[in-house]
């Protein structure tokens, strides 16, 4: 019986986080970030997890003025057209004051999630109601089955 091979893998294993452990102790004071976790296995064994660092600006909402982007700025134009169209003290008010509530919906919006305008959009996509059957290419005999359909008589 062979019971060499698992000691030399063991060794090997160790060969390879010792530069790790070399250059955390000659780093500066400064603690640095580990890319690595070790989990022991079963006969004692090391292995090394590597960890993915994800950066804010990599995840973070596209947001302007505290709201979605897109939406602030769409409201904005529609205000400035709106304004520059009749160019009167009425009009100029209105599409300040129509710009004012939407950004505040927007953020508000926002505060409560910064994707919402993403799921509502694919919410209109769904249909009302999804009848219980064993595939979606059956047709369906009954009609108006819906809870949400109006009743006709």
């Amino acid at each position: 019986m062979n019971f060499s091979a698992p000691f030399y893998f063991a060794y090997w294993l160790l060969l390879l986080s010792l530069p790790q452990k070399i250059h955390s102790l000659l780093s500066d004071s400064r603690r640095e970030p580990k890319s690595h976790s070790r989990t022991v296995l079963p006969m004692g064994l090391f292995m090394a997890l590597r960890r993915v660092t994800l950066h804010r600006a990599g995840i973070r909402p596209h947001l302007f003025l505290g709201g979605d982007r897109e939406l602030v700025l769409f409201s904005g134009l529609i205000a400035c057209v709106l304004i520059f169209a009749c160019f009167q003290v009425v009009t100029i008010i209105t599409g300040i004051a129509l710009w004012m509530v939407a950004l505040f919906c927007f953020r508000r919006m926002a505060k409560a999630d910064p994707r919402m305008r993403y799921v509502y959009m694919r919410q209109l996509l769904y249909r009302r109601y999804y009848p219980a059957r064993s595939t979606p290419f059956r047709d369906n005999r009954r009609l108006n089955i819906s809870a949400f359909a109006k009743k006709t008589k």
